[in-house]
């Protein structure tokens, strides 16, 4: 929407008005390279997502960031430039980058709705 974060602001990677949050976000200093994947499924309710990362952030948080000072995720609902994808219905279609991607970052969270017939388990991804 108009007061949506990155709204208006000159996208780094194409060039064109509107970028992503983590765009709007690196221009305020407030976001950084990745060092965690979080891995999830869109169907996913926002309290299960959040319940997970605050379970994820309280139990091994602290003690998995090894030398990183703040865990920096590589969320694609925060990563992926939305503007693009409802006006031109661009997509990011996984393959050889998206596996580059999850070796170049290193370290996954992944999010599972269940433990027995998660839906996460369907998704294309879980192959990388």
């Amino acid at each position: 929407g108009p007061h949506a974060l990155g709204k208006g602001q000159i996208c780094p990677r194409d060039g064109r008005e509107d970028c992503s949050v983590v765009d709007a976000l690196l221009k305020q200093d407030e976001s950084a390279r990745a060092n965690w994947f979080f891995s999830w499924v869109w169907g996913y309710r926002l309290h299960t997502v959040v319940r997970a990362l605050d379970l994820w952030l309280r139990r091994f948080g602290a003690k998995t960031w090894c030398n990183d000072r703040h865990a920096y995720l590589w969320w694609c609902v925060f990563v992926n430039n939305q503007f693009r994808m409802l006006q031109d219905g661009e997509i990011e279609e996984p393959g050889r980058d998206f596996g580059r991607l999850l070796e170049g970052i290193g370290r996954m969270i992944m999010c599972l709705d269940t433990i027995h017939e998660s839906n996460y388990t369907c998704c294309i991804w879980t192959l990388f």
